[in-house]
């Protein structure tokens, strides 16, 4: 079960998909960076030991396992909301 971080970090991803009709393309470079550095802002805000650290810069700026680490919270929430329409459908 997810602990409470990783429930409100969903929570905000999920955001950032409605705010979308859920239209997220990964695989658009431009789209990637922007989702992608809208996750780790949310996250930089909840995880105040981060600032000024090596996490305290833009997305793009990051490396690659920490760019893969915010990314994956988008694709947890495209599949939450597949599964949702699922059960709602």
């Amino acid at each position: 079960m997810p602990g409470l971080k990783q429930v409100v970090l969903i929570k905000s991803t999920v955001g950032v998909m409605v705010d979308r009709d859920g239209a997220i393309d990964l695989s658009d470079e431009a789209t990637h960076t922007e989702v992608g550095g809208i996750v780790h802002d949310a996250w930089l805000s909840r995880n105040e030991w981060g600032a000024g650290g090596d996490l305290d810069k833009p997305f793009d700026q990051l490396p690659l396992d920490e760019q893969v680490n915010d990314i994956s919270q988008v694709e947890a929430a495209q599949q939450v909301l597949q599964q949702s329409d699922k059960f709602y459908a």
